[in-house]
């Protein structure tokens, strides 16, 4: 069977692709798999013995353009300016899928991919979440966009928003929280037979026995970013307070935050490898995420730790820590956060 995944893009792997990958694993590996995806810097993935290859929207030079503009971290194309122009995007992948001809598809989507659809085979969505960028985390881009970006952003978000709530058809609906699923009721037509669907997390981390001996860090996994996972602001917290933070992870702002940082943050960068993570997450005796999640990856395996978290109230985070040592704050300007931090520390 021809079967095309279809996910928003493959660049700066995080949790979102990391379930993406998990899907694909799920599936007989004898089906003839091809990748098709918005953005990418990636030809072909390794998996599961395939190789298989990698379709972006764009014709393949003018996407290099972007990718090594993004790498490069010069914002004028900046990947995550496409969004603008996510429907011609869309619309473009479209056509190379029909082109493929599968006999069915399935589509990972944080953000636009869901629009993809409809393409006449069957199609199974898995959402992540609404597109975070113009819904759920719109008042957080607008208070750190400025200058012509924010122009620009707030003159084609109408149109995104209505191209976004256009009804689709999918033949199968899930999403990876009773959070999402919620959003995803409130914003489009047709999500009342979603199905909730949890990501999995590698066996490793439930499986791992919390040491008897814990070092005095905290540890934040994930894309090194200020935008929504307010790494910005995690960093100033602990440049005033000195305690003791490890962030696990890579770009796309990893040279600006890492000018902001003093000597008791330290960068170890991408982790690949489960056992290296799992043993610098199972010595922290803390947890942070203060981004509004659909769901967290790395806040499931911070749970499944046993590591106490301190996070945001809303999104997938109140759902994931429910019975579990946490302590959310409501609001993210520094004197809650600071207010909240030093409550967590007499706590846990």
């Amino acid at each position: 069977m021809k079967i095309a995944w279809i996910h928003d893009r493959i660049f700066h792997l995080g949790g979102a692709e990391s379930v993406f990958f998990e899907l694909l694993k799920k599936e007989d590996a004898e089906n003839e798999w091809s990748i098709f995806t918005l953005f990418s810097d990636k030809k072909s993935i390794e998996l599961m013995g395939k190789d298989i290859p990698v379709t972006v929207a764009l014709p393949r030079w003018i996407n290099n353009i972007f990718v090594r503009w993004s790498k490069k971290n010069i914002s004028v194309l900046d990947y995550r300016n496409m969004i603008a122009i996510s429907p011609l995007l869309c619309f473009l992948l479209r056509q190379k899928i029909k082109k493929f001809e599968p006999e069915h598809s399935i589509i990972s989507s944080f953000a636009v991919a869901k629009n993809v659809a409809p393409i006449p085979w069957a199609t199974h969505l898995y959402l992540h979440s609404p597109n975070q960028y113009i819904w759920g985390n719109f008042d957080e881009y607008k208070k750190k966009i400025t200058g012509r970006k924010w122009w620009i952003f707030r003159s084609v978000v109408w149109m995104l928003r209505r191209r976004d709530q256009k009804p689709r058809q999918y033949d199968i609906i899930s999403t990876n929280s009773q959070y999402t699923k919620t959003q995803a009721q409130s914003l489009y037509q047709g999500f009342e037979s979603a199905e909730v669907e949890y990501p999995s997390i590698d066996a490793a981390f439930a499986n791992t026995s919390s040491p008897r001996v814990k070092k005095n860090y905290f540890v934040f996994v994930g894309r090194v970013t200020s935008f929504v996972r307010e790494l910005d602001l995690i960093i100033e917290l602990f440049n005033q307070t000195c305690e003791q933070l490890i962030i696990i992870w890579s770009w796309p702002d990893e040279d600006i935050l890492k000018a902001l940082a003093w000597p008791s943050v330290t960068f170890v960068g991408q982790v690949n490898n489960t056992q290296e993570k799992i043993s610098i997450m199972k010595h922290a005796r803390w947890f942070i995420n203060l981004a509004k999640e659909s769901c967290g990856m790395s806040t499931m395996e911070a749970v499944a730790l046993g590591l106490p978290v301190f996070g945001y109230n809303d999104g997938g985070t109140v759902e994931l820590t429910k019975n579990h040592p946490s302590v959310l704050i409501n609001n993210k300007d520094q004197a809650s956060i600071r207010k909240g931090f030093e409550e967590f520390l007499r706590i846990t």
